[in-house]
């Protein structure tokens, strides 16, 4: 039988309008509930590699699983 395991994640974005006619500017928080530690980013990968941390080395497993999950 598999274990189940989940995490929770809090991700604040913070959208600065422009006025200017460039791209809206973005930046944000993201904070694992679990341990409460926390992370300020201005790019996805940050995110991306603050959550590959908390797995402690699971991530790629768990990304496997949901690529397998979307073929079916």
């Amino acid at each position: 039988m598999s274990t189940r395991r989940v995490e929770s994640f809090l991700l604040r974005v913070v959208v600065q309008e422009s006025t200017c006619g460039d791209s809206d500017a973005w930046r944000g928080r993201i904070q694992h509930i679990g341990s409460g530690d926390e992370r300020h980013f201005q790019r996805m990968e940050d995110v991306i590699d603050f959550i590959r941390e908390q797995f402690s080395g699971s991530f790629a497993r768990l990304t496997i699983d949901v690529e397998d999950r979307r073929a079916e």
